[in-house]
């Protein structure tokens, strides 16, 4: 089996997606699949997984989470990587770690037909509003929890820790 596993982020880095993220490709290497992880990039090398990295001109500079200017960018390069590498070496699965990583391989599946799992562990409904001040928090909510709807109604599973 080839996975592609899809990080709207910095990889590798020391923080929980992408530990987690890290963690899952080595056990499903383990288990003898082919394991690739599609990310923005870092200057490191995570020995035993496989990464392919954007441009790192279009890629955020900070490993940070939160909102930050470029990332809508550097997640339409993800797409066009996931559609290149599944084009050249035919996934059977992407794997998204995130949310803007769901819905990066979900514009990809247009164009691939390649089923998307969304592993979910955190919310948008949730997390939005951690980056806005208070009087922000009810309506972004509301627009985190519409997301979270949305992708979850798109993809093809969903793995909820």
């Amino acid at each position: 089996m080839r996975c592609a596993i899809v990080g709207a982020f910095r990889f590798p880095h020391i923080q929980g997606s992408q530990v987690f993220a890290a963690e899952q490709a080595r056990a499903l290497t383990r288990l003898g699949c082919a394991v690739e992880m599609l990310c923005y990039g870092s200057e490191d090398a995570s020995p035993g997984i496989a990464r392919i990295a954007i441009d790192s001109r279009l890629a955020p500079q900070s490993a940070r989470s939160g909102p930050n200017w470029k990332k809508p960018v550097a997640d339409l390069a993800l797409v066009r990587t996931l559609i290149a590498r599944h084009r050249a070496h035919r996934f059977d699965v992407a794997l998204a770690h995130n949310a803007e990583a769901a819905v990066a391989a979900l514009i990809a599946r247009r164009f691939t037909q390649l089923p998307v799992v969304y592993i979910a562990h955190t919310l948008m409904q949730n997390e939005l509003s951690s980056y806005a001040p208070r009087t922000l928090h009810v309506p972004l909510d509301f627009v985190g929890r519409g997301i979270d709807r949305e992708i979850a109604r798109r993809v093809d599973a969903t793995i909820v820790l």
